[in-house]
């Protein structure tokens, strides 16, 4: 449900804006959406995520490490593998 995930992100150190919310767009509460209740100034932070929280395709890799290998050397004969490596890993 979505208070749980509002407090296991507070719980991670993630920060948000006063008046920021997660709501539920359905009835099962599957398809979640943000929102705030207030008028921001424009360019101000919403929500503040530590880095350590953000999956980027370098953790992924360094964190599947040798399980993906093969793969990996499938994807690199391809032409463009410099820009599909990361995405693979996501």
């Amino acid at each position: 449900d979505i208070s749980t995930v509002i407090d296991w992100a507070a719980g991670m150190g993630v920060q948000t804006c006063d008046g920021f919310a997660l709501y539920s767009a359905d009835e099962d509460g599957k398809d979640v959406y943000a929102a705030t209740s207030r008028d921001l100034p424009e360019g101000s932070p919403v929500v503040c995520v530590p880095a350590d929280l953000i999956l980027t395709g370098m953790k992924a890799r360094e964190e599947l490490g040798a399980a993906t290998y093969e793969a990996e050397e499938d994807i690199a004969s391809s032409p463009d593998a410099l820009d599909n490596l990361p995405q693979f890993y996501l």
